[in-house]
């Protein structure tokens, strides 16, 4: 009888050392995992907090005239910034003139180009080059529709 109750004993013991040990194994996987996603996220978020995303829209205001206003969506500040229209031949701005040239454009600030339109396309494309915290040449194209 006493053999019985060591090997019971035994056995309950290793099976507990080895539920112990597997669910210890599996709890430091998923937090290895959820470690390195933390580490991405931060490092990500660190890159967005250095971009500025340069945007345009136009918005109408009269027949032939619309207002263009340039912005900046990003996290940083946006240096040396400059607008260039390619195909500016329906397009005519009153002020300023094209191409454009911005010291700095900090985050969620905008410009304002006023814009008078002749017969022609419903779009105009848009090149952007500018600095900024993560890089120091960017260049980017939009079309935007008229």
């Amino acid at each position: 009888m006493d053999i019985i109750s060591v090997i019971l004993a035994v056995l309950a013991l290793t099976l507990s050392a080895y539920t112990y040990f597997a669910h210890d194994r599996r709890l430091k996987k998923q937090e290895q995992q959820l470690n390195e996603h933390q580490l991405r996220s931060l490092a990500q978020n660190e890159e967005e907090n250095k971009k500025a995303v340069i945007r345009a829209k136009a918005v109408k205001y009269k027949s032939g005239n619309r207002t263009l206003y340039i912005y900046n969506e990003g996290k940083a500040k946006a240096r040396n910034l400059k607008v260039v229209m390619p195909d500016a031949e329906q397009v005519f701005a009153s002020r300023p003139n094209f191409p454009l040239s911005y010291e700095e454009l900090l985050p969620g600030a905008s410009r304002e180009v006023l814009l008078h339109l002749s017969e022609g396309d419903d779009e105009l494309t848009l090149s952007y080059e500018w600095a900024d915290d993560f890089k120091r040449v960017n260049k980017e194209s939009q079309t935007i529709d008229l």
